[in-house]
């Protein structure tokens, strides 16, 4: 008989005539390969981060807590420190969108950490042009 754990269920099997090889198999299944992920996995990250290369980045937004910390580092008009998503969207977001053409569309190159990590990072790109026609360029990551 073998228990392997999956959260907090306990899965138990008993193998009664089973081939030596498959009992092998069956008894070489690892517990972590039954764990769920207490964080976001790097493809539920993906899923929602996805939206912000559309009109309705609502999906990813409605993950960031409305009491987030959130720096942007550099000396430019769009740095500072928010300590709301409002202050975020109004200050950060707000500044660069005003120099933009069309709202800001962000593409994401990479997710690093989650699931098993309490922290994630996301890199995003953005390619945009700006109102007087030239072309702004920007790569972000946030924490997640």
């Amino acid at each position: 008989m073998t228990s392997l754990r999956a959260s907090n269920v306990v899965v138990v099997s008993l193998f009664v005539g089973l081939p030596s090889q498959r009992l092998t198999e069956a008894l070489s299944w690892s517990e972590s390969s039954y764990r769920m992920a207490p964080y976001p996995t790097r493809e539920e990250i993906r899923g929602f981060a996805a939206s912000l290369a559309t009109d309705d980045k609502s999906p990813f937004f409605n993950r960031v807590s409305t009491n987030v910390d959130w720096e942007v580092m550099g000396t430019h008009p769009a740095a500072g420190r928010f300590k709301t998503l409002d202050e975020w969207k109004a200050g950060a977001l707000g500044v660069v969108q005003k120099t933009l053409k069309d709202q800001i569309q962000l593409e994401l190159v990479n997710v690093i950490g989650g699931g098993d990590e309490e922290w994630a990072v996301i890199e995003l790109e953005a390619n945009a042009v700006c109102k007087n026609g030239k072309k702004a360029m920007a790569i972000k990551q946030f924490d997640v």
